[in-house]
């Protein structure tokens, strides 16, 4: 589990300093290629992709406003991360994050990790629904996961429901 979590620490870090790169980096070429390397390592395929991004060639004006943005973002905070023995793909990890919105407690996105050629990568994202559970978002539709055969805890939400369903695994 180790190599997972820092996967994931590496990931919601390299994923801040994209968004600060978005909203302070002037050179275009420089931000999309950063964009497109972040992608690589972190994603098992090339329809999956990364929410940060901008408008191509953002104006002065747009600069000048960007911090406001920035502003509004934080590093996104881990909860938990369950492991399965998944059949199809071996052991596979589901990983409890909250959003980029600073302030964000509750949960936000699940994504999904397996070993692609021996490292760990995205193959799968569920975002959070109106009724409080997660849909599909990118990548693999899974099917029924089993039950986890390892949980670790990390900080728990602050969302009442996503509470409940931390503290019951």
């Amino acid at each position: 589990m180790d190599e997972v979590e820092m996967f994931i620490e590496e990931f919601v870090q390299e994923e801040y300093l994209l968004w600060k790169m978005a909203y302070e980096e002037r050179d275009d070429e420089l931000f999309w290629d950063a964009r497109s390397a972040f992608n690589e390592k972190y994603y098992a395929n090339k329809d999956m992709e990364t929410d940060v991004r901008r408008r191509r060639n953002p104006d002065d004006e747009w600069f000048k406003e960007a911090h406001t943005f920035l502003e509004g973002k934080q590093k996104r905070k881990l909860f938990m991360i369950k492991k399965f023995a998944y059949a199809k793909l071996g052991e596979l990890y589901g990983v409890y994050l909250n959003s980029s919105s600073k302030g964000s407690n509750s949960f936000h996105e699940l994504i999904y990790l397996a070993r692609i050629k021996g490292k760990p990568k995205i193959i799968s994202s569920y975002i959070t629904d109106l009724e409080g559970g997660f849909e599909h978002f990118f990548g693999a539709r899974l099917d029924k996961l089993p039950d986890p055969i390892k949980v670790v805890k990390y900080s728990p939400p602050s969302d009442l429901a996503d509470l409940e369903e931390y503290e019951s695994t």
